[in-house]
């Protein structure tokens, strides 16, 4: 209190004592834009003799929230002290304000994070670890179904290759995986052939553009390619796919765990890994190659028009660059890994679409988790791959 303030700045000012009473009252600008000063002056206040003080706050010019929280702060300091501290005189527009904070703090003290213990790490540690084994277990789970229901398709290509009819369950719903794969690969092109394309140009310059202080700046051509081919084109395309049907295909059957159609499937003797699943893992199978190879064209042409504006290189000799630095191996192997990204992000995004229960919020929790979990594992594969490929010397 015996701090220098200015005239408008809020504070508390003593007005008297009667018995255990005590009278304060707060007067000035109580606002955000004083709130560093006010503290100061709070905090320099003594504690009380008295056991109850009475605030008044009729004098307060302006009061905003900062205000608001600095008055309760300084009551719930002196109720520590046991001392009863009221605040009266409270104009109506400053009432409601200085309720709706109170019930506020009130709300953030009763969800106060607790302070994890090490304990609590551990137990956390292990709940992950044990999160991380079911899921292995359930898309373990999941890939035997799908591979019992492809080998329930192929008895049934055979059968029907021998003049006979196949059960319902062997018939090959190529319809259904026409449309998957329209949807998955087809309306997939733009965007992956647009973000490839500019990759692609942004590697080729930045390469030019590092190569030229040693005179290479030519070379960026090998860079560009070997690189694309050999792993970001692929990775890339995953990626977009993670993104785009990964999501997609957990939303959708989430959405039908929801609304209790897969079990109507059930009920009407449908197996679903038939209906829902294998149809469209395969689908997603077939189509990734396929985009892998369009994203690698793409971000090609890409690296190609940024070094000829960049550095005047000509399209024959880009072209007879990558046909030189790129040899069949390094695009087979780009390729080879695809169908097995493509089965990682579909057996991912199918088991986190089961996991999910009757509510939106679910839904949206385990359409996130198979993104991420879909990106983390095609990083993974493709560091394997790279590990398998270098171990056979390519």
């Amino acid at each position: 209190m015996d701090i220098l303030l200015e005239q408008n700045v809020g504070r508390v000012v003593g007005l008297n004592d009667t018995g255990t009473r005590q009278a304060m009252a707060a007067v000035g600008e109580w606002t955000i834009t004083h709130a560093d000063q006010i503290e100061s002056h709070l905090a320099s206040l003594v504690k009380p003799d008295n056991s109850e003080i009475s605030i008044s706050l009729k004098d307060i010019k302006t009061l905003d929230t900062s205000g608001v929280w600095l008055l309760l702060k300084l009551s719930k300091r002196w109720q520590k002290d046991n001392v009863r501290v009221t605040f009266v005189d409270v104009k109506a527009e400053h009432k409601i304000l200085l309720e709706a904070i109170s019930d506020a703090a009130q709300e953030i003290q009763a969800h106060n994070v607790p302070v994890p213990s090490k304990v609590g790490l551990l137990e956390r540690c292990l709940g992950l670890i044990s999160d991380g084994v079911s899921d292995v277990k359930r898309i373990l789970s999941l890939l035997g179904a799908l591979m019992a229901a492809c080998a329930r398709r192929i008895t049934g290509l055979f059968l029907g290759a021998l003049g006979k009819k196949p059960e319902n369950g062997q018939v090959f719903r190529f319809p259904a995986l026409f449309t998957h794969m329209m949807k998955t690969g087809l309306t997939a092109v733009p965007i992956i052939c647009l973000m490839t394309f500019l990759i692609g140009a942004i590697m080729a310059q930045q390469g030019a553009y590092q190569l030229s202080f040693f005179g290479a700046d030519v070379m960026a051509v090998d860079l560009v390619g070997v690189l694309i081919t050999r792993d970001l084109g692929v990775v890339l395309t995953a990626i977009m796919v993670s993104g785009r049907s990964g999501s997609a295909y957990t939303a959708e059957i989430g959405s039908m765990k929801m609304r209790e159609e897969i079990d109507a499937l059930k009920v009407i003797g449908l197996d679903p890994v038939d209906v829902l699943l294998f149809p469209r893992i395969l689908a997603l199978i077939i189509i990734m190659p396929l985009l892998t190879v369009v994203a690698n064209y793409s971000a090609l042409l890409g690296a190609q028009v940024a070094l000829w504006v960049y550095i005047d290189l000509s399209w024959e000799l880009f072209l007879q660059r990558t046909r030189d630095a790129i040899p069949l191996t390094y695009f087979m192997m780009g390729i080879i890994k695809a169908p097995f990204m493509a089965l990682i992000i579909g057996l991912i995004a199918m088991s986190e679409g089961l996991k999910v229960e009757g509510s939106s919020e679910s839904l949206s929790h385990h359409t996130t988790v198979a993104v991420v979990k879909s990106i983390f594992m095609v990083i993974v594969v493709d560091g394997i791959f790279a590990v398998i490929s270098a171990s056979l010397g390519y």
